[in-house]
């Protein structure tokens, strides 16, 4: 599990670095959406593996709560997905891409727990999700790097950072219960 999320790491720096080259006469934000969204979408496959095999256990209501934590977990992914290109003028086509390539895998999971569940990969998949979602942090502290420290002292700033820490344990709690 280790190998797979120190692998998956390295593998997502490289394609970052390899993206930044690549599109040097695109938007920069709209390049690290994109690689953030993809980020996510890896993340999302474990999430979505874990509903299919509560549903291939038997765990219906295991499945339908999972299924409504990860709605607004995914709901604050949306957010780091969005935050490079705020500035940005974007078409809703754009947009709707990031968003399948953030979702979709978490279709592709669903069937993998639900069909064919292995626990080794089923720990793969959960590392390389801890891995993508390391990567979107490395990400977006850089953004905040280049925008400025200032920017880390403004209301919205400071509101959408406790929000989001409330609805993170918020949806804990309810776990937990």
């Amino acid at each position: 599990m280790v190998v797979a999320l120190i692998l998956t790491l390295g593998a997502l720096q490289l394609a970052s670095n390899m993206g930044r080259r690549l599109n040097r006469g695109e938007s920069r934000g709209r390049a690290l959406a994109v690689f953030i969204a993809a980020s996510i979408g890896l993340h999302n496959l474990g999430e979505g593996m874990a509903v299919g095999a509560a549903y291939s256990l038997g765990e219906v209501a295991l499945g339908a709560f999972l299924i409504g934590g990860f709605a607004l977990h995914n709901v604050t992914e949306g957010l780091g997905i969005a935050a490079p290109i705020a500035r940005d003028r974007v078409s809703f086509p754009f947009l709707a891409g990031v968003g399948l390539l953030a979702g979709v895998p978490t279709i592709l999971g669903t069937l993998i727990g639900g069909l064919a569940y292995v626990p080794v990969l089923a720990a793969v998949l959960l590392a390389v999700g801890a891995a993508a979602a390391l990567q979107v942090v490395f990400q977006i502290s850089a953004l905040i790097a280049r925008r400025g420290a200032e920017e880390l002292g403004r209301p919205a700033t400071i509101l959408g950072f406790a929000a989001g820490l409330v609805l993170m344990y918020g949806t804990a709690l309810l776990v937990a219960l």
